[in-house]
């Protein structure tokens, strides 16, 4: 072992035949250079072995030749024990090119960001074999952007009944009270912006990841985080018509409580109301998309709104549910993942990003690890 207390331990990898470990130091360039200390026999699998190094011998500089140094190792056969932080994007592209099985890539996915959990892996694993994805949102897609929610303990439905004010019945027999509601909430959107979660959707779209992206949120968050074409399942709240004659109108009219210049009619945001029908275009769009996906990803909603909440049924693809609860819907999924919609997308990311860079492929994967998505 070298003596050198300026060196820092980049890989460490352990197997049968012994271990493996690379230190580096930052010279006065601001490259790296590396020091390979081998602990026994290596065997590669064409008979060629690997023999123990002298430490203090550089045996690489820079990322390029370290990368030729630890490919020269059959890794896909070793265990990763430590490496640095610095090095985990670079070091997890390696792991992808290398044909590793499901669990062996686990591994080296968890070693490279220590942060990541076995259902933050086990969702980067189905979208990167997926050849179909669907993402639907609901409320909880938003919260994190400071959009309250409805059904959540601190929701907006804890103290207003949507049956009082979002509904047809408000709007033209209450209009006060509907005009209020809706004013106040235009007002507290002008504060919200996309988080994280929406402009990593959005960068999955760009990248063909996701196929297809669809909301019940009427916020437009989506499309100021990225995302094109997304259907709105409820409507926008940000575009405006009359109920009567449904004449377009603006904002600013909607705010002012005018009434439409063509009929005098009461002024409307185009979202859906109880009672009312879901856009039917919208609608046969997502159905259509559902029906044909490899996997549905569900993000953000309770679940609890027809007919909405019956699209994960509609799908023979895997099925996956993100949400800050979960407990009701385990039975419908494939993997459940509770917690943060921003956090657990940025988690995944780590790994898409650093991986999407690479030569690496959906269909890499051995047949032995594609039938199966294992119980999360």
């Amino acid at each position: 072992m070298t003596e050198d207390n300026n060196l820092e331990t980049i890989l460490q990898l352990g197997g049968e035949g012994g271990s493996i470990t690379v230190l580096g130091r930052k010279i006065e360039s601001g490259e790296w250079v590396f020091y390979r200390e081998v602990n026994e026999l290596f065997l590669y699998e064409e008979g060629n072995s690997t023999v123990e190094t002298n430490p203090f011998s550089i045996d690489a500089t820079g990322w390029t030749e370290l990368r030729e140094l630890i490919t020269s190792y059959p890794i896909a056969h070793l265990v990763p024990r430590k490496i640095h932080s610095d090095f985990g994007d670079q070091i997890w592209e390696v792991a992808l090119n290398s044909q590793m099985k499901k669990q062996q890539l686990r591994r080296w996915a968890k070693a490279c960001f220590p942060s990541i959990t076995d259902q933050h892996f086990e969702l980067f694993y189905q979208i990167y074999r997926s050849n179909h994805t669907v993402v639907l949102t609901g409320a909880g897609m938003s919260t994190e952007s400071g959009v309250p929610d409805f059904r959540s303990k601190a929701g907006w439905w804890k103290s207003i009944d949507p049956m009082t004010v979002a509904t047809t019945d408000a709007l033209e027999y209450n209009y006060e009270l509907f005009h209020e509601f809706y004013s106040e909430r235009l007002k507290g959107l002008e504060k919200c912006v996309p988080h994280d979660g929406h402009t990593i959707l959005g960068r999955w779209q760009e990248k063909g990841l996701v196929q297809h992206l669809a909301t019940q949120n009427v916020d437009l968050l989506h499309e100021a985080g990225g995302s094109n074409g997304v259907p709105h399942l409820h409507g926008s709240i940000l575009t405006f018509r009359c109920h009567s004659c449904q004449k377009a109108v603006t904002k600013q009219q909607f705010l002012d409580k005018q009434r439409c210049t063509s009929c005098e009619g009461k002024l409307r945001p185009n979202v859906v109301l109880f009672g009312e029908q879901l856009p039917e275009y919208e609608w046969n769009q997502v159905l259509l998309q559902i029906k044909k996906a490899d996997l549905v990803i569900v993000i953000g909603t309770s679940l609890q709104v027809y007919p909405v909440s019956q699209l994960p049924a509609m799908t023979d693809g895997k099925r996956v549910y993100l949400n800050r609860e979960v407990n009701e819907h385990k039975g419908m999924f494939d993997v459940t993942i509770e917690g943060s919609a921003r956090e657990v997308l940025m988690e995944v990311e780590k790994m898409v990003s650093a991986c999407h860079s690479s030569k690496w492929k959906k269909n890499q994967f051995s047949q032995s690890d594609s039938s199966d998505m294992e119980n999360i």
